[in-house]
């Protein structure tokens, strides 16, 4: 289902270990929809952002995923576990 406004950022962790957890990104708006797949170096937090289409992910949005990836990283840093799935909604206007 697609939002009607703002931007959906859907992750499902693929796998992980003690290097890294790596995702499955959706970046889904009312107009257009992004796939692609993450890696978060578990020490680090370093990310890898990969995706299908040929243009990739907009910068605004790109950001967006970002600032969500870095919150998620410093979750596991004080936890330990990686989150199995995340959802979260964000107003587009706010980039």
């Amino acid at each position: 289902m697609r939002p009607e406004h703002g931007v959906r950022f859907e992750l499902k962790l693929l796998g992980s270990s003690e290097l890294y957890a790596e995702y499955r990104l959706g970046v889904v708006k009312a107009t257009d929809e992004f796939h692609g797949t993450v890696r978060i170096d578990a020490k680090t937090g370093q990310l890898e952002l990969t995706f299908s289409a040929a243009d990739g992910l907009p910068n605004a949005l790109q950001r967006m995923a970002r600032s969500l990836l870095r919150a998620l990283f410093r979750g596991h840093q004080s936890t330990g576990d990686w989150p199995r799935r995340m959802t979260r909604w964000r107003d587009e206007q706010a980039t």
